[in-house]
């Protein structure tokens, strides 16, 4: 057993008191300074209602302030170490005595073999074990700075306690705002919930600052805020679109007893939202962190019409059967098979219809996403159009949300004319019943022609009627169009058996073309004709030249009076 058994365990003792000092005089500063940081944000806040950027302000500056408590005054008692040879040193400082402590420890060692003089080691360690049991190595030692450090910090301590005591609703609401909630400190009227449209949005002692209500384009806004405490007759919500700089403000009155079950109620309205918004609620001296109400937009939305003509009408070129991108109205020719397609740029859309005749026909989506779509084929009321449709276009996207005012159109039927006619009777209107009859003709069509024929018709002496038709032209259907057909026929009236004063009408009828469909035809006006004899003839020459010669006398008497 050693010699100095004692003093070894007494210093040992000395160095672990002092160790246990350094770190609770070391952390007892970085303690208190977070503690004094808490106070100091609090009151802060508790004052100031710090925003969320100035509450990050403050912690960080709180952190830089306990950064520099640490470095100052904590670190330097962590980085001091102490050995059994050190405290020794101290305790010989401290109690005037000579070195040999310091002496009898090292000569102690196992390595202080090998120094100087044996016995005179052996007299000092003997020296030192006799007064050892009666040294006090405490002595000297003072705690001021521990003292003051760890009354200091339960001062501190003791005044969190009174908060947490009597303010322990303000703490928590501290702690919830630190950590960056929306609680707000209490107050005398107190904000309990509030409804939007059947949706709550806010209640109390939740956090709602990431809560955002969607609305759709144009939809009114009927708040519901209850309360509780000191309330007043009239609150007040206010909206802000921070895009545009525009804030208004509705009134929150609060509802009678025979108007709600609950008498702290507060309601008003919106009659219509067509921008997203932030909102905050004013009740007394409560109010709430803006909140956001986001605007769903409306389908944009575009219609066009793509007609498809029969294929007669294509052969000839017109640009008003050219389909116009965005037109809604169309004038299309009969039989006209006409494709809607419906765009929408701005969401995908769930479903599209189109109403005629209060009867609904569901488009089809047309690409991926289902941003168009399209209604064509036999089953659309739109194909082979006969008659003038009016229809109109709803659309339901993903929200619900279809459009305000549904598109409405008109496709007109654009008449397909019938032809045009025009005939002449080369030479006189009385014939002889062997002539030959010179016939000139022209007839149009904005589409082509398919035929034309004459009609002839024999009125006897004695009231009989005859009726004969005569091809004069068919034009086959690969060369079509034919749109001007024109040309001079000799009509035999041999074999009609004609008598003197039958009478013989010539009408032309000439038929369009359309394709498959069956043509139109429309008539001239009808050549009449005289069945007379040569004595007839020869008359109806008389007659004319005496007329020739009356109005030739007429003529020469106009210019001579003019001469005189």
């Amino acid at each position: 057993m050693s010699q100095l058994s004692v003093l070894t365990t007494q210093l040992n003792r000395l160095r672990r008191r002092r160790l246990l000092t350094r770190w609770a005089t070391a952390w007892s500063a970085t303690i208190l300074a977070c503690l004094w940081a808490v106070l100091v944000l609090f009151a802060l806040d508790w004052l100031l209602e710090m925003s969320v950027p100035q509450r990050i302000v403050g912690l960080v500056f709180a952190g830089l302030a306990i950064a520099w408590v640490f470095r100052r005054y904590t670190w330097p008692w962590l980085g001091h170490r102490e050995d059994l040879l050190d405290v020794a040193l101290i305790v010989e400082d401290r109690q005037h005595i000579d070195s040999d402590l310091v002496a009898a420890l090292q000569f102690e060692q196992a390595e202080s073999g090998s120094w100087g003089s044996a016995d005179l080691k052996q007299a000092v360690v003997n020296y030192v074990a006799e007064f050892s049991p009666s040294l006090d190595v405490f002595e000297g030692f003072g705690y001021r700075r521990f003292r003051r450090r760890v009354i200091a910090l339960l001062v501190t301590i003791f005044v969190l306690g009174t908060l947490a005591i009597f303010w322990g609703a303000y703490l928590r609401v501290f702690g919830n705002r630190m950590l960056f909630g929306s609680a707000h400190y209490p107050t005398d009227t107190r904000i309990d919930a509030i409804v939007i449209n059947g949706e709550t949005t806010f209640r109390a002692g939740e956090d709602a600052k990431n809560h955002t209500l969607t609305v759709p384009y144009g939809r009114p806004l009927a708040f519901e805020v209850q309360a509780s405490g000191v309330l007043p007759d009239v609150g007040r919500v206010r909206m802000t679109n921070s895009e545009h700089g525009l804030s208004v403000e509705e009134e929150l009155p609060k509802l009678k007893s025979s108007q709600a079950t609950d008498q702290n109620t507060y309601a008003g309205s919106v009659s219509k939202l067509i921008d997203t918004v932030q909102y905050q609620v004013f009740l007394g001296d409560a109010w709430t962190d803006p909140l956001t109400i986001e605007v769903i937009p409306q389908p944009v939305v575009s219609v066009n019409l793509t007609p498809n003509p029969p294929r007669y009408a294509t052969l000839v070129e017109d640009d008003s059967l050219v389909a116009r991108e965005g037109t809604r109205q169309l004038a299309v020719i009969e039989g006209t098979d006409v494709v809607i397609d419906v765009q929408c740029d701005n969401k995908p859309l769930q479903r599209v219809w189109l109403t005629v005749d209060e009867q609904e026909f569901s488009l089809e989506q047309s690409d991926k996403d289902g941003h168009a779509w399209r209604l064509a084929g036999e089953q659309s009321p739109l194909w082979d159009v006969t008659e003038s449709v009016s229809y109109t276009v709803q659309v339901e996207d993903g929200d619900g949300l279809q459009l305000e005012h549904p598109i409405r159109g008109t496709i007109r039927i654009r008449a397909d004319r019938k032809p045009i006619l025009r005939n002449v009777l080369l030479g006189t209107k009385q014939v002889l019943p062997t002539a030959k009859q010179m016939v000139s003709y022209q007839a149009s069509d904005d589409y082509g022609l398919s035929q034309i024929r004459l009609r002839v018709q024999v009125v006897r002496n004695d009231g009989e009627m005859e009726t004969r038709e005569q091809e004069l032209i068919v034009v086959p259907q690969s060369n079509q169009p034919q749109r001007t057909l024109a040309g001079n026929y000799r009509l035999d009236l041999e074999p009609f058996q004609l008598e003197k004063g039958d009478e013989l009408k010539l009408t032309l009828e000439a038929f369009d073309y359309r394709g498959e469909a069956p043509p139109q035809s429309n008539f001239s006006e009808p050549l009449v004709m005289k069945i007379t004899d040569l004595q007839g003839i020869l008359a109806a020459l008389g007659e004319g030249d005496e007329k020739a010669a009356a109005d030739l006398g007429t003529i020469i008497e106009l210019g001579a009076g003019d001469t005189e």
